[in-house]
């Protein structure tokens, strides 16, 4: 694994246990081994299921709503 990758995991996880009030681990040894011992499962589309937004449409939305907060701070 990268150490980029165990990297961006590690800063993850660390927010989110700061998020719940735990301790953290800045520890790249500890974190590769538990890395190594984790099976992922590969992932598998299921049929039927819609996507809500197609990215356009989500940026066209966040700029409307960036735009209508902006005008409200004038």
């Amino acid at each position: 694994m990268q150490e980029t990758h165990i990297s961006y995991v590690s800063a993850g996880a660390n927010l989110r246990a700061f998020m719940y009030g735990l301790k953290g681990s800045t520890n790249l040894v500890e974190i590769r081994e538990a890395l190594a011992g984790m099976v992922v499962p590969e992932f598998k589309t299921k049929s039927g299921v819609k996507i809500g937004a197609l990215f356009e449409n989500s940026l066209a939305s966040l700029f409307f709503v960036c735009d209508v907060e902006t005008r409200k701070l004038r």
